[in-house]
């Protein structure tokens, strides 16, 4: 049980370090100067793996954020469909070799997280978090 434990930090590790090549792809190619679509695919870059980034770290980091504008990466299928599309973004020919390098890696993080679901694994890290409720009103000093 430990192993497993070990080995899906190092998977975690793994996705976050890939997000931050990514991030840096999109930061590095954004002070560029390109046509806007690919300012715009630099920005959706950044923006992308910020979110999954934070996501892997702790699902509470932007659990308000994420639950109300991308449901879907409540779940192991959405992470696996945006790591698949923040990999295209990284790909594209005027990305250069850091952008080449973030789309295997975030390419990576979307096949392990497709065998995840082949598998029948769910990620438990967004089960019903409930804050805590106050009846009584806070003690006056």
């Amino acid at each position: 049980m430990e192993f497993l434990e070990r080995k899906s930090i190092a998977v975690r590790l793994f996705i976050v370090a890939s997000c931050c090549v990514g991030f840096t792809t999109g930061l590095i190619n954004f002070s560029k100067p390109m046509a806007y679509t690919s300012l715009l695919l630099c920005a959706y870059l950044m923006i992308g793996s910020f979110i999954g980034a934070s996501t892997e770290i702790s699902p509470y980091i932007l659990e308000n954020v994420i639950r109300v504008f991308a449901p879907c990466l409540d779940t192991v299928h959405g992470k696996a469909i945006l790591y698949g599309v923040l990999a295209t973004f990284a790909f594209g020919p005027e990305m250069g070799k850091i952008g080449f390098t973030a789309g295997i890696l975030l390419g990576i993080c979307s096949i392990t997280k497709i065998i995840k679901i082949v598998q029948g694994k769910q990620d438990d890290e967004f089960q019903s978090f409930e804050y805590p409720k106050f009846s009584d009103p806070l003690p006056s000093a």
